[in-house]
């Protein structure tokens, strides 16, 4: 077996770890597993950044601060993810653009997210209308 067969591709990587994060942010926002969003949370660097796609900027403890309001808000979200494009793949960084959708029934919202990792930790995200 070759190397590429073991290893999984960068895009394959990326793809699974934005995945399995989201599964987290959705088993808060649906089911308001509390370990879930401690799980989230912790997977953010302390200096983390997101502007949100409505235009404001949070840090890590203002994102922390409205998740812990919207524990269980939408039982039926599903958050998927797709057109997973890796900028860049470095030893102690990544930057990854990628389609996120949230589904409810009668609704469906999409952006554009542009996030870098450092360190395997969510350093920035910017969010923008798909």
């Amino acid at each position: 077996m070759s190397d590429a067969q073991q290893t999984p591709q960068p895009d394959q990587r990326a793809r699974d770890l934005l995945i399995e994060h989201h599964r987290l942010l959705q088993a808060w926002l649906t089911r308001a597993d509390r370990t879930s969003l401690e799980a989230f949370l912790a997977a953010h660097s302390p200096d983390f950044r997101l502007q949100t796609l409505d235009g404001r900027e949070l840090e890590l403890a203002g994102l922390a601060a409205e998740l812990d309001r919207a524990g269980g808000v939408a039982p039926e979200l599903m958050i998927e993810i797709s057109e997973v494009e890796v900028l860049d793949d470095a030893e102690a960084s990544l930057r990854v653009l990628f389609l996120e959708r949230h589904r409810t029934p009668g609704s469906s919202v999409a952006r554009r997210v542009d996030a870098t990792l450092r360190d395997g930790r969510w350093r920035q995200v910017i969010e923008s209308p798909a």
